[in-house]
């Protein structure tokens, strides 16, 4: 028995008396750290516990600030924090009973953390939301609850009769409560997350995860498993030059070998023959290589013609947009905004993100939208909608183009296939959930835009002369073919006139109805009237489109999926090295 290691502590229904053991008195004190915690009697007070938890963060903080004040991708500096630096803080954070202000502390220790992984300041009046977007670490409160949730289970789902479920399932004996506010409970959290049930929800596994923390789960695994078996690869800013072969790199060596000997006799100031096949040997390597050159680019040149023949003009930008290429924003120095140009990218970057994706301004709102808004708040009262099946899912997983780009997460269409070959039954789960809950994760509504210029003849500093493409996550386009059969009662119905977003026809099928009802009109002439709404796509406004839904008898689930969809999306745009990113609640193109 180690005699400096043992203490004695008293509560204060005991009188305090010394004990001794082989004439040793063994020390008395009030609180006592076992096993990783502070063990403390009396009053339910986890401030002590909460104090050196945050002392040891900020310890595990020192020891990897080289690692956070170094260039690496932030992406590996918020792994590295999530895995050594958050599991400090909360070690033993399934047994507190934490009050708001202790939660602040963590909080604050937090927020602290991440100014200075990022190198700012306070003086430098950042949000902490912006500082949140850009360190995408795991908040330390929603963990704490997480650690407590999943240790509810745990205790709940046990059959036996151990200590912690015994004093789980204790009921104090009877007798007069003392006066005052009572204390908080350990329960009190699960209550307040789950009610008064919170014991049968946390003994069900496939309840303990809702649908958002079900998709978060899912892309972080793919994110996991392909840095483990692909790797990250660096962007770099070299140009590819796809007409250069081994002839020309044979025919340069060849021409400037020639241009050296001619340097050489003219150094030595040789004149006559010499010099005269010197200079024709010259000429014609030049000759050779310049011929070799034109001619190399031509046969590119008819080569992506040809391409795109066969596979039409937006093929180039999807290769450019899935290889992660930025597309050379330098042209765009500033932009003209109220009659004021921006300095600086990070301006530009934020006033162009603004006009491209506008906000949905309430303070614009008359009685008339504010009733429409009140309208598409309220959940319908259709019924719910079937939820796939696993042949339907697999279907569509065949199905899903190989050539398509990937959002921000970069999980591509491939991986999806390859992971449903392993593990499709628990991937179809939880897009099922999703279906069922009708909830549209906020993981994948985030979109990356990239900016395409128009034509020529628009001027750069005019930010409708840019038309913005939005990526989405693979893994949400994939929840949206599950979903677009069920959006209706009897599937979704087109107008016969209508050649957009349909399948089989085009612009050039409308070109053709138009020519059509001329040539059959009796005077040869009509009168056409063509509208062009300015930026319509981005513009929709999604109460109406909700009160549309609603009002073609929209299954109840899909419009809650869709209403999710609507909100508090973010977009992010990245121009340069600088990027910005919004919260947006309208829908992006």
């Amino acid at each position: 028995m180690n005699l400096d290691k043992t203490k004695v502590m008293f509560n204060e229904h005991v009188l305090p008396e010394p004990i001794a053991v082989h004439g040793a008195v063994l020390e008395v004190v009030q609180n006592y750290v076992y096993l990783g915690q502070t063990l403390q009697l009396g009053r339910n007070n986890f401030e002590d516990e909460v104090n050196r938890r945050i002392r040891l963060g900020w310890a595990a903080f020192g020891k990897l600030r080289r690692v956070f004040s170094s260039s690496i991708p932030q992406c590996l500096k918020t792994k590295v924090f999530n895995e050594c630096v958050l599991p400090v803080m909360t070690y033993g954070a399934e047994t507190w009973t934490l009050t708001v202000r202790l939660v602040h502390k963590f909080k604050v220790a937090q927020r602290a953390m991440e100014r200075a992984m990022l190198g700012v300041s306070l003086r430098d009046r950042i949000r902490n939301e912006v500082i949140r977007q850009r360190t995408k670490v795991t908040d330390i409160a929603y963990r704490i609850s997480k650690l407590k949730w999943q240790w509810a289970g745990h205790i709940s789902r046990r059959t036996d009769n151990r200590w912690g479920k015994r004093v789980l399932e204790w009921r104090p004996r009877l007798g007069k409560r003392s006066v005052g506010r009572p204390q908080a409970r350990w329960s009190d959290d699960l209550r307040k997350m789950a009610g008064r049930s919170w014991m049968r929800e946390a003994q069900n596994r496939s309840n303990s995860l809702s649908a958002e923390e079900s998709a978060e789960i899912l892309s972080e695994t793919f994110t996991y498993c392909a840095d483990v078996t692909i790797g990250r690869g660096s962007i770099t800013n070299t140009r590819r030059c796809d007409w250069w072969n081994d002839r020309l790199a044979e025919l340069r060596r060849s021409y400037r070998k020639a241009r050296r000997k001619l340097n050489t006799i003219k150094k030595h100031n040789v004149t006559g023959d010499l010099y005269n096949i010197a200079l024709i040997a010259l000429r014609v390597a030049r000759s050779h290589y310049r011929a070799a050159v034109e001619k190399s680019k031509g046969n590119l040149i008819q080569k992506l013609v040809n391409k795109l023949d066969r596979e039409g003009p937006w093929s180039p930008l999807y290769h450019e947009f899935k290889a992660n290429r930025s597309i050379d924003h330098a042209y765009i120095q500033n932009i003209k905004i109220n009659n004021r140009y921006t300095t600086g990218v990070e301006q530009t970057a934020e006033y162009l993100l603004d006009s491209l994706v506008p906000d949905d301004r309430l303070e614009n709102d008359t009685d008339h939208h504010r009733q429409i808004r009140q309208w598409a708040i309220e959940p319908p009262l259709s019924p719910m909608s079937d939820l796939p099946s696993s042949d339907e899912f697999l279907g569509i997983i065949r199905s899903l183009p190989l050539n398509k780009a990937s959002g921000d997460d970069k999980i591509s269409n491939k991986m999806i296939k390859e992971a449903c070959k392993l593990s499709g039954d628990t991937i179809f789960t939880v897009f099922k959930r999703c279906i069922a809950e009708g909830i549209f994760p906020r993981i994948w509504r985030c979109g990356n835009i990239r900016i395409i210029p128009k034509s020529g003849d628009k001027p750069p500093d005019d930010p409708k002369s840019y038309r913005p493409i939005t990526l989405l996550p693979s893994l949400g386009k994939l929840l949206e073919r599950l979903v677009v059969p069920r959006l209706l009662p009897g599937g979704v119905k087109f107008h016969d006139r209508q050649f957009g977003f349909t399948l089989g026809k085009s612009t050039t099928d409308a070109v053709i109805s138009v020519r059509k009802f001329v040539t059959e009109s009796k005077f040869q002439y009509v009168l056409a009237i063509f509208l062009d709404i300015s930026g319509a796509f981005d513009n929709a406004w999604w109460p109406m489109l909700l009160l549309k839904l609603k009002s073609r008898g929209c299954f109840k689930n899909i419009y809650s999926l869709i209403s999710s969809y609507f909100s508090q999306g973010t977009t992010k745009l990245r121009l340069g090295h600088h990027s910005v990113s919004k919260a947006v609640c309208a829908i992006t193109q």
